[in-house]
């Protein structure tokens, strides 16, 4: 059974990294509403697939590393609680429009640089302490998981994240949306292999 959870969580959030790509790509073509919609439901599923994925690799460690691995579980549970946060609000009450202006503009996500924005993007940057953790506690058999341990760790460079709503590099324009967009769009392209590659080990490690 932790074979199977661990490689269906790995694959889920294989996808969900796919869809997200999908979604910013197409935002640069023509944002919508429905493609917004899309993009933040996938981010809500990819963070808690991410969480499982950390929960089964704890298993795989051994008990010199298992400090490190429940950091980096903690702190993927810190993560998945801020992007839940900013993705569902965006799912519904920005969503059906039951605000006020004044707080629409504070909790609406496409507003960068606003509260919601500020707070997404912490999320990302707990995420990252999240895989420096996870990347600790990896021990690896093989060059796919030395691969896997160094990019959970080079990964943890985002933490920078969190003090980027300090700057005003967003500042609501339409160019710092495209900024934003960009970056995430290599974000994914740097974190797929991650899932790819857990799901290898999985396969190999449990019996």
């Amino acid at each position: 059974m932790n074979k199977k959870i661990g490689i269906f969580s790995a694959n889920i959030l294989t996808l969900t990294i796919i869809i997200f790509f999908s979604t910013l790509l197409l935002s640069l073509i023509n944002r919508t509403q429905m493609i917004d919609m899309l993009s933040y439901a996938t981010c809500i599923l990819l963070s808690w697939s991410y969480i499982i994925v950390t929960i089964v690799s704890s298993y795989l460690c051994g008990k010199k590393h298992k400090v490190a691995s429940e950091v980096g579980k903690s702190f993927g549970i810190i993560y998945s609680v801020f992007v839940s946060l900013t993705y569902f609000t965006q799912l519904t009450i920005i969503n059906n429009g039951t605000l006020s202006s004044e707080l629409m503009n504070l909790f609406d996500y496409t507003n960068t640089g606003n509260w919601m924005f500020s707070i997404n993007l912490i999320g990302y940057g707990i995420m990252a302490v999240s895989t420096y953790f996870v990347g600790v506690s990896i021990q690896p058999k093989n060059k796919c998981d030395s691969v896997l341990k160094l990019i959970l760790q080079i990964h943890g460079i985002f933490v920078v994240c969190i003090a980027l709503p300090m700057t005003k590099l967003f500042v609501g324009d339409n160019d710092s949306q495209t900024i934003g967009t960009l970056a995430l769009m290599a974000w994914c392209m740097m974190f797929i292999p991650i899932p790819l590659l857990f799901a290898r080990r999985f396969k190999k490690e449990f019996k």
